[in-house]
């Protein structure tokens, strides 16, 4: 009997975290679904993640989307290098978000943030339809470092956080590129 009981248990448990999820899919948004995402500069397509901060009621706690990104990194030249004043272009599978905020920040090779928040800066941008273009300028909180190596060409990583809001529901996209301090 106690076999059986376990054994029902089981299946129940088991049934049960089948149907959990930490995240949902990111195919076109639906109710419960987070659109996904590409981002491209020119013909080159930028690594990009997404997180959920809060959707359906519930709210998450994950890992941080630049150490998610950078984890599997093994080189900074693995990251696309981009020239600056390249256009950058966005686009969500699915609606345009209700509000939206861009941010840029310099990031070490493990993907924390290199000077913290305060040399965080706003990136403007306007949603058309599903997507939104920007121009890659420079970034001021690339000169603050004393190293000389972080001057050579395409030696600045360059972390942008893409926070959306759907109603109630957030998520938080992030891409990381490579490009020169100047």
């Amino acid at each position: 009997m106690k076999r059986w009981i376990m054994l029902l248990l089981s299946a129940v448990l088991l049934l049960v975290s089948a149907g959990c999820r930490a995240e949902p899919e990111t195919s076109k948004q639906g109710k419960n679904q987070a659109p996904a995402i590409s981002v491209t500069a020119e013909e080159i397509t930028i690594p990009s993640t997404y997180g959920l901060n809060q959707w359906d009621g519930s709210v998450y706690d994950r890992e941080d989307t630049f150490l998610s990104l950078m984890s599997p990194v093994q080189d900074i030249k693995d990251l696309p290098n981009i020239r600056l004043h390249q256009t950058i272009r966005i686009e969500l599978d699915g609606a345009a978000p209700d509000s939206y905020t861009l941010t840029d920040q310099i990031l070490t090779k493990e993907g924390k943030l290199r000077y913290g928040n305060a040399a965080t800066q706003d990136v403007p941008i306007t949603f058309s339809g599903s997507h939104c273009e920007f121009e890659l300028l420079p970034n001021y909180a690339a000169s603050l470092s004393s190293n000389v190596k972080d001057y050579e060409p395409g030696a600045t990583i360059r972390g942008f956080r893409l926070t959306c809001s759907w109603g109630d529901n957030e998520c938080e996209y992030a891409f990381v590129l490579r490009t020169n301090a100047f």
